[in-house]
């Protein structure tokens, strides 16, 4: 959690670095929510963006995502060991990532916007485990945070200002304890931007 509190306060300052030579351009608040892809299975997945531009094309950008409840089995390597108590079937991930991008914007084509990023920040996982027995239940809980490095790109298709479908790609690369392991993650869904 320390890690994640440092690189939020890094994306604050460099924000307020940057807000002085962007006064003329305004700054944006996106979420987004659909259906992922990649490397833990299918799951659904949400997020949300501070945009700040620094020039018409280029926005340093502070994101926070959230994957909930992912397959243990596909992110076996992502995951903390639990104690063993509860059976691995009944065990799931729920993965986020908090990190501080540059966001380069291509030519807007029609209404589809296209981009490509890259930044650093950190990739958090959660191991929940619980088993549901005749009158209780046994839970398990650990919790992983490493830093991270991602690049990406995907488009934007506005169906107005304020309402857009969104497609993301990402690979994150994981600084685990001994090898930086890759993630890679399709996102889907609309995006709400507020201006």
């Amino acid at each position: 959690m320390r890690r994640i509190s440092i690189i939020a306060i890094a994306v604050a300052a460099l924000a307020g670095v940057v807000a002085p030579a962007s006064a003329q351009e305004r700054w944006s608040l996106d979420a987004t929510a659909g259906p992922s892809f990649g490397s833990i299975g299918t799951t659904f997945a949400a997020g949300g963006a501070l945009n700040v531009p620094v020039n018409d094309r280029v926005s340093v950008v502070g994101e926070l995502g959230v994957v909930p409840n992912a397959s243990a089995s596909d992110a076996d390597w992502l995951v903390s060991p639990l104690p063993g108590r509860v059976p691995t079937s009944d065990v799931h991930v729920n993965a986020y990532n908090v990190n501080a991008n540059v966001r380069v914007r291509g030519n807007d084509y029609f209404r589809f916007t296209p981009y490509v990023t890259a930044g650093v920040g950190a990739f958090t996982a959660d191991t929940v485990g619980r088993q549901e027995l005749v009158d209780s239940g046994v839970s398990e809980w650990t919790r992983r945070t490493d830093l991270a490095t991602n690049i990406g790109a995907g488009v934007t298709y506005r169906l107005s200002e304020h309402l857009g479908l969104n497609a993301d790609w990402r690979t994150f690369f994981v600084n685990g304890d001994n090898d930086v392991e890759r993630f890679n993650r399709f996102t889907t869904g609309f995006s709400v931007s507020l201006r």
